[in-house]
């Protein structure tokens, strides 16, 4: 169904995407930096305005993903794009001085599975 119709793969692709980058803002960067600092993942929230943006770049990639398609592309494209959402969380909630780069290795990690499974869902 979705080999016929490169469409709908695109729409879909980008739905996948603004859900997973989304989370990453909402649920997996508090969780991951409250475990990691023994804190409230409650203060984690302060980049939530950044949600909305980051989940339209995820949901570009995404897209990106469903046109070029193949798991390299999806692993790379959705790990750029956490690292870039890694990176602007980490120093949004923690500064320049402070340790940003946990944000950026909780991207990369999570946009590289994800990506890893958009890039199986639709290989060539």
């Amino acid at each position: 169904m979705l080999e016929n119709n490169p469409k709908l793969r695109i729409f879909l692709s980008a739905v996948l995407g603004f859900a997973g980058g989304n989370s990453l803002s909402t649920a997996v960067f508090p969780f991951a930096t409250a475990l990691l600092f023994k804190t409230e993942s409650f203060d984690m929230l302060g980049p939530l305005r950044l949600a909305l943006p980051l989940a339209a770049l995820w949901a570009a990639g995404a897209a990106f993903v469903a046109v070029r398609r193949g798991v390299m592309t999806g692993l790379a494209t959705m790990g750029i794009c956490g690292l870039i959402s890694g990176v602007a969380l980490g120093v949004f909630s923690f500064g320049m001085a402070g340790p940003w780069w946990v944000g950026a290795l909780v991207g990369v990690v999570y946009g590289g599975i994800g990506g890893l499974i958009l890039g199986t869902v639709f290989k060539k």
